[in-house]
């Protein structure tokens, strides 16, 4: 999903998700104001799918202050300087606008009289029972054998 983001992106977008320029600003960002190695990923992920579109810029602060692991580091200073880096993405207006979900055309009992439909349709299984039916054969009117172990082995003496 993001990949296909950056690749519909502008390249304002493309230059702020993927240039190292942007990427040594963020680190330096995140040591000044105490972001560790360990929750520099979620910091960086954050800030690249605001970039990408996936939230507005204008959510940025309570994205990142509603991280878990971020939420008591993030202050007004580091989402002002953040805010400076997207401005170029602002300036523009070229944010990428999720797709709207396309609607479905038919309702489910459409559908599902249409699957009921087909189904009649189908011929019915062959069974070995079906083929005795057809030939006029039922198996009560033939006497059905039985007999005990003993029997049989009686039989073998």
């Amino acid at each position: 999903m993001r990949l296909e983001r950056f690749e519909a992106g502008s390249v304002i977008q493309k230059h702020l998700y993927a240039s190292p320029e942007i990427g040594s600003t963020l680190m330096g960002l995140a040591s000044r104001f105490g972001i560790t190695q360990e929750l520099y990923k979620d910091f960086v992920t954050i800030f690249g799918d605001t970039v990408l579109g996936f939230y507005p810029i204008t959510a940025l602060a309570q994205n990142l202050k509603g991280s878990p692991s971020l939420s008591s580091l993030v202050t007004d200073e580091l989402v002002a300087e953040l805010q400076k880096l997207l401005r170029p993405i602002v300036e523009t207006s070229t944010s990428i606008e999720p797709k709207p979900t396309p609607t479905p055309t038919s309702s489910i009992e459409e559908d599902l009289a249409e699957i009921e439909k087909s189904l009649h349709q189908i011929s019915p299984v062959r069974t070995m029972a079906s083929d005795g039916k057809q030939i006029g054969y039922s198996s009560t009117k033939e006497d059905t054998y039985s007999s005990s172990q003993s029997n049989i082995i009686d039989e073998n003496k």
